[in-house]
């Protein structure tokens, strides 16, 4: 029999007149007690519970037959159908109710078992023996949301059920299901009611402040989740990964994350760093990159990188891409990628671009992002740099579009672009000008001497001479101008001897506080170690002199770094050894690339383990890479030395002759063109020892950290100055004929007193706690200096006049 009502007072009435059952139907009613309450919500329940509460009636709770010790163990319907039989036969007279029932039975199979039906069929015909007949006992069964299961009893003379639909009805619960766990999602408990376990479940209809999404972690109901419906009072998520947790059963909007099972292991550590708690996505991803907005292709660059970890570029990138609509460079390159390492993107930065329609629109784009990936060092596989150098081939021998408009989609990450751009420009496909912000590098080495220098054909020739070396091959220019200026011996001293050797240039500079060796520097490297040293500006390194030296002959270091040993005191560290890989074999134009790098490494070196310091490089004889390209004159009666670039006589007195130059011993005779007195110089190979302009001609580079020129330094004895004794001490190096220092402290000028050394001093000064600077002025120049001034008296000795 089935009866509904629309609110809990009419349910009331129900309750009581069935209590009071007599006429026709009262043998049945009082026959068979149970009564199953209808309820869609847990509001109504828990309503329905309380009044009944304030009768007679006892209130038994299933949760009291649960295991303590295995709080996750369903109870099996058999055992929950036998427990009330002996509730109403055995135990209690007098009327009850049975609750949670619900919470148990719409997890109970009623598809395959019919689990649900047995339980209902063997409760609804439990009888009253005669005492309870008389006494009009009932048993109150409440359900929650089970009305389209129970509707199978609706007609069943044995089952009474009344319904309260009320008309008030609130919105389904929403109860989220997952295996045991929540995966890590933080303030869950202050937003949902959450239960771990059926014992758990089985409380939660006494809460009083029930969310309307409930989340359920016990194994044994996610285990049986499917047998929940139909269900008229609960929307059920089930989760089976962190993906569903979040989305289905949290609601979190991430539809810009489409799911892949490969990514499973991003899902569950995006759910670890999640607080649901009034959780914004925008709001948690810039905190979480440390970022203002994710607004830009340059934001976004700078984020890739700095976070290596693939679960944060994953996220990262997926954002991006749906920000930004998937337009844009990067949004294509990252649909190409593979995976979320640096080579996976970069490679897919590199190449994607040439399968794109309209792609210079996206040259931009694409060269801001591959030069981070170039500065950064990231490195491509050999297939995708063997693809992109085709790519650059086929546009450049394309008559529709040619070798400028390669140009555009060149940057200098691989080695084999830089070739490319080696290769053209030598062979005059490209200017030096189409190399600036691709191949700095190429493009600075290129550029010409800027420096000081009396012999301006010198300027004309190494100009010529990088041309050729660049090209690889040995120019009418270059054979002109040797042949001009290195005829003879005697053609060849007029320009060298008024050249002096950087011991000469440097002798009785105490103002070098460290000098470094680069071997086999040219001046033709000047314009490019000029570029690197100006580039350090921003961190107080400024390139005060260029000065060009000659090497001693032959050129070879055995011979110069003797002479730049003495004035550095002995103490002459190498750093970029380009001398020793010049001779080995290196294919072009591999080997420029090479020497490119290895000083611009040795450069920084330098600068970044001196802040602060006079730094003065130097080089004790440079390279040629042109001798490779000629023949060897394959002398005889001589022993070659440094591949022919010099040689010794076997025997006797060599013959002066205009193919060399015959040095003070009588015996050693040094090239004064690039034909090589022996064999052939290797293809591949630098040479020196000889008399070429790029072998005898070397840089000299002085640095400090101060822009103007000074040939002087000072530096504090110590940072700390006493009231009690307000005098300052310097070192003070570098002082010419003339050189008077003052100090200026608190706006007043004080003359230095020279003690002794290189040690000066100041009178004392009238200290003032809150000035906090003295300056060391020599002629126009100044250097400032930060004290820190003392205010307690020094102690004296009280005793010291008396003893």
């Amino acid at each position: 029999m089935y009866t509904y009502v629309d609110n809990i007072e009419s349910l009331i009435e129900l309750v009581e007149k069935d209590k009071r059952s007599e006429g026709a139907g009262a043998f049945t009613a009082n026959r068979y007690p149970v009564r199953f309450v209808l309820f869609d919500n847990f509001r109504d329940c828990y309503q329905f519970v309380s009044k009944m509460s304030e009768t007679p009636a006892k209130i038994i709770r299933i949760s009291q037959w649960m295991d303590k010790d295995w709080p996750d163990v369903l109870i099996g319907f058999n055992k929950l159908a036998h427990t009330i039989e002996d509730i109403v036969e055995h135990i209690f007279m007098n009327d009850v109710v049975i609750a949670p029932f619900s919470e148990l039975a719409r997890f109970y199979d009623n598809k395959k078992r019919i689990e649900f039906s047995s339980l209902i069929s063997t409760i609804k015909a439990i009888e009253n023996d005669r005492t309870a007949f008389n006494a009009h006992r009932r048993v109150y069964i409440p359900l929650v949301g089970l009305e389209g299961k129970m509707a199978h009893f609706y007609n069943d003379s044995q089952s009474i059920m009344w319904y309260l639909k009320n008309s008030d009805r609130q919105q389904n619960y929403k109860l989220v299901l997952t295996n045991g766990t929540t995966y890590g999602v933080k303030g869950i408990e202050s937003k949902y009611t959450k239960v771990d376990s059926v014992l758990g479940w089985l409380n939660v209809w006494t809460e009083h402040n029930l969310t309307q999404t409930i989340i359920c972690s016990s194994p044994s109901i996610f285990a049986n989740a499917e047998n929940a419906d139909p269900d008229n009072a609960f929307d059920f998520a089930i989760c089976n990964n962190s993906y569903e947790f979040m989305t289905n059963g949290l609601g979190v909007n991430l539809s810009f994350l489409s799911y892949r099972v490969e990514d499973n292991e991003y899902w569950t550590n995006l759910a670890e760093d999640i607080d649901i708690d009034n959780f914004q996505f925008e709001k948690f991803f810039n905190s979480k990159f440390d970022i203002h907005e994710l607004d830009s292709y340059s934001v976004f660059l700078k984020t890739w990188f700095e976070f290596k970890n693939q679960y944060d570029r994953w996220l990262l990138a997926a954002y991006y891409r749906h920000k930004f609509c998937n337009n844009g460079y990067i949004c294509r390159a990252l649909e190409a990628c593979y995976g979320y390492t640096d080579v996976d993107f970069v490679e897919a930065l590199a190449t994607t671009i040439f399968d794109l329609d309209n792609r210079e629109s996206f040259i931009e784009e694409r060269a801001e992002a591959l030069r981070v990936a170039t500065a950064k060092g990231i490195v491509i596989s050999v297939e995708r740099e063997k693809l992109l150098k085709e790519k650059l081939q086929d546009i450049a021998l394309d008559s529709m579009l040619g070798y400028q408009h390669a140009m555009k989609f060149m940057t200098s990450l691989t080695n084999s672009e830089k070739e490319l751009m080696i290769e053209w420009l030598g062979n005059e496909k490209i200017s030096v000008n189409e190399l600036k912000g691709v191949y700095s590098d190429l493009y600075y080495y290129m550029g010409g001497l800027t420096c000081a220098i009396e012999q301006e054909w010198v300027r004309t020739y190494i100009d010529e001479y990088r041309n050729a070396k660049v090209a690889n091959k040995y120019t009418d220019k270059i054979r002109s101008l040797v042949n001009e200026h290195n005829e003879s011996e005697v053609a060849f001293n007029k320009w060298y001897q008024a050249f002096s050797t950087t011991r000469t240039q440097l002798e009785g500079r105490d103002d070098i506080e460290v000098y470094y060796w680069i071997d086999g520097l040219g001046i033709d490297w000047i314009p490019f170690v000029s570029d690197i040293i100006n580039n350090y500006k921003d961190d107080h390194f400024f390139l005060n002199e260029v000065i060009i030296s000659k090497a001693l002959l032959p050129t070879t270091t055995s011979v110069n770094k003797e002479s730049l040993i003495k004035i550095s005191n002995d103490v002459l560290p190498k750093v970029g050894d380009i001398d020793e890989l010049a001779h080995k074999t290196r294919h072009y134009p591999r080997y420029i690339i090479d020497d490119l790098d290895i000083v611009r490494k040795a450069v920084k070196k330098i600068l970044t383990e001196n802040p602060g310091r006079k730094i003065a490089i130097v080089s004790d004889h440079g390279i040629s890479y042109l001798s490779q390209l000629c023949q060897g004159m394959n002398m005889p009666g001589i022993m070659s030395d440094h591949g022919g670039r010099l040689a010794v006589k076997k025997n006797g007195v060599p013959t002066a002759d205009s193919k060399y130059i015959i040095l003070e011993d009588k015996k050693t005779l040094c090239a004064l063109r690039h034909d090589s007195l022996c064999a052939k110089i290797p293809e591949g190979s630098g040479c020196h020892g000889g008399c070429t302009p790029e072998e005898v001609l070397v840089p000299v580079f002085i640095i400090s950290n101060q822009e103007t020129v000074k040939h002087w330094t000072a530096v504090l004895d110590s940072l700390e100055v006493s009231m009690a004794l307000p005098i300052i001490r310097f070192k003070i190096k570098g002082l010419k004929d003339g050189d008077k220092p003052i100090a200026i402290y608190n706006g007043h000028p004080y003359v230095l007193k020279h003690t002794d050394g290189y040690n000066y001093e100041t009178p004392s000064l009238p200290l003032v706690a809150e000035a906090t600077e003295i300056v060391i002025r020599i002629k126009s120049i100044s250097e400032t200096f930060k004290i820190k001034i003392k205010a307690g008296a020094e102690e004296q000795d009280l005793f010291a006049d008396i003893f």
